[in-house]
């Protein structure tokens, strides 16, 4: 639906990058929706649920 999601069609992009610090730990970053686009994302049975705006997520991995 345009009038609450936005348009029809969209582009999105994202950013990610690792480093590994040691070789048991390993820190992660992502930049995800850069055009911080509006659109829905489809479940099953047709229910629409509203996707994220441009959001950070990041983290350390531990591997023993």
């Amino acid at each position: 639906d345009k009038t609450k999601f936005g348009k029809s069609s969209y582009v999105t992009g994202d950013i990610t990058g690792q480093y590994k610090f040691t070789d048991h730990i390993t820190g992660f970053a992502g930049l995800y929706n850069l055009a911080n686009t509006a659109f829905v994302e489809m479940a099953n049975y047709g229910v629409m649920y509203p996707a994220r705006g441009r959001y950070i997520m990041g983290g350390v991995t531990y591997n023993f």
